[in-house]
C-alpha cells in the first residue's frame, strides 16, 4: 500500500514540474521533473542533501530543521596560553537550543600529515559535513577534503572525499544555491595568493549559478556570504554574494557578485581574521561583520543590503581575532577566536532588535580555538 503522505501529495505531482513550490517542515522544495531543490528557512538546514529526488519528497523524507554548529581544527596554546602553538585535530558540535547535545566527534585524521590544521573551511554538503584544506604546524598547505556522515558506517570516522583543484588555506567558503560549497581565494601551496573559485560537492545542479569567473582579486582571510538563498520569483539581477576584507590588499574593501564582481562601499574598519553572517533586521536584511586581526578586534559593523551602506553595531563582549560567524538558533553567532589574552571557548550572538551582543552562558566549546572551521549542521543528526 502506498504511504498516506504520498497519497496526499500525489495532486502536487503536476505542479512539481512547474515553478510551484512544495511545502516541507521549515522550508519548501522546487522541482523540475524528478529533481528537486531544498530551500530552507533562515537558520535551518536540510536533514540530508539540498538536491533530492521527487520520490523522496513525496515519501515525506525531506525536511529542514534548526541547526547545530560543527567546529573543528584551529589552534591554541593549551591551558596556560603559553609556549608553542598547538594545532588541533579535534572536532565537536555545539547547540544553542538544546541543553543536552553530545557534541563529541572523532578527531580528524591528520596525525600523519603534521598534526592538526588551521585555516580550514567547510560546510554541509551532499548530506555530509565536509572540511577541506588548511595549513599544518610545518606551514604545509593541503588540497584534500574529508567528510563525516552522521548516518554512515558504525566506525564513526572521517572519510577522504576528494582533492580540490588547488591547495588552499584561509579561503572563504559558502554553501550556495544547489547545495554545493563555493570556495574562494586562500593562501596557495606555492606561496602565492589565489584569485580562483571552485565548487565542492556532487549536488550542483541547474539551480546552481555559474561561478566560472575568477574571484575579484587574490586574497585570503576574507569572509563570504550568500546574499540571496534561492526563492521562487527572485530577481536574477540581485547580487549573489558579498566578500569583505582580506590580505594582502583588500583589508578595507567589499565586493558583490552580480554578473561580474563589483566594488561597493567599503567597511568602516579594515578587516582580516574576521567573520560575517546574514542577519534579518527591521526593514530587510544585512550582513554583520565581526572580529579582526587589527586592534580593537571587538568592533562590529553591518552593511544594509539594497543600498550597501555601513554602520556600527554594538561591540562584541569579547575581543575575537580568528573568529567564525555562523547563523544558528536564529542569530548570527560568534564562535571562538583570540583576544583579552586568551583563546576563547565562549560563544556570543548578535541581537538586532537590541543592537547588542550577548554571551550564550550555556554553550562553551570543549577548548578555545582560533582560525578554526565552523558551519551549521542538522541538529538532530549530531546532537544524539
Amino acid at each position: 500500500m502506498r504511504p498516506l503522505l504520498s497519497l496526499l501529495l500525489l495532486p502536487l505531482l503536476a505542479s512539481a514540474a512547474t515553478d510551484t513550490p512544495i511545502q516541507i517542515p521549515h522550508g519548501l522544495v522546487e522541482c523540475a521533473e524528478e529533481e528537486c531543490l531544498v530551500l530552507c528557512d533562515y537558520s535551518t538546514v536540510p536533514i540530508g542533501s539540498y538536491h533530492v529526488s521527487l520520490g523522496s519528497v513525496l515519501a515525506g523524507e525531506v525536511a529542514c530543521e534548526p541547526s547545530a554548529v560543527l567546529v573543528a581544527g584551529g589552534y591554541n596554546k593549551g591551558p596556560s596560553d603559553h609556549g608553542e602553538d598547538i594545532f588541533l585535530e579535534s572536532a565537536e558540535v555545539i547547540s544553542l537550543s538544546l541543553a543536552e547535545c553530545d557534541g563529541r566527534l572523532p578527531a580528524q585524521p591528520f596525525a600523519g600529515d603534521g598534526g592538526g590544521r588551521r585555516g580550514m573551511f567547510g560546510g554541509w554538503v551532499d548530506g555530509m559535513a565536509v572540511v577541506c584544506g588548511g595549513e599544518d604546524s610545518q606551514g604545509a598547505l593541503y588540497d584534500d577534503c574529508w567528510s563525516y556522515n552522521p548516518a554512515g558506517p558504525t566506525d564513526d570516522s572521517w572519510t577522504w572525499l576528494l582533492e580540490m583543484q588547488e591547495k588552499r588555506a584561509f579561503a572563504a567558503a559558502e554553501v550556495v544555491t544547489g547545495g554545493c560549497m563555493l570556495v574562494t581565494g586562500g593562501k596557495g601551496g606555492d606561496g602565492r595568493v589565489s584569485d580562483t573559485m571552485e565548487l565542492v560537492g556532487s549536488s550542483c545542479s541547474s539551480w546552481t549559478p555559474d561561478y566560472s569567473n575568477t574571484f575579484t582579486s587574490p586574497r585570503y582571510g576574507h569572509c563570504l556570504v550568500d546574499l540571496r538563498p534561492y526563492t521562487p520569483g527572485q530577481d536574477a539581477q540581485d547580487p549573489l554574494l558579498i566578500t569583505v576584507g582580506g590580505s594582502p590588499d583588500n583589508y578595507n574593501t567589499a565586493q558583490v557578485l552580480a554578473g561580474d564582481w563589483e566594488e561597493v562601499a567599503s567597511p568602516v574598519r579594515s578587516r582580516f581574521g574576521h567573520g560575517c553572517a546574514l542577519v534579518e533586521v527591521e526593514g530587510g536584511k544585512g550582513v554583520v561583520v565581526a572580529g579582526n586581526d587589527f586592534s580593537p578586534p571587538d568592533l562590529t559593523e553591518m552593511v544594509q543590503l539594497g543600498n550597501f551602506t555601513w554602520s556600527w553595531t554594538g561591540d562584541m563582549r569579547m575581543e575575537r581575532d580568528g573568529v567564525k560567524l555562523v547563523v544558528t538558533n536564529g542569530r548570527a553567532t560568534a564562535i571562538g577566536g583570540f583576544g583579552n589574552n586568551m583563546f576563547h571557548p565562549s560563544v556570543e550572538y548578535y541581537h538586532p532588535g537590541m543592537d547588542t551582543w550577548l554571551i550564550h552562558e550555556d554553550t562553551v566549546l570543549g577548548e578555545g580555538r582560533k582560525d578554526h572551521v565552523a558551519f551549521p549542521v542538522p541538529e538532530t543528526a549530531f546532537c544524539r
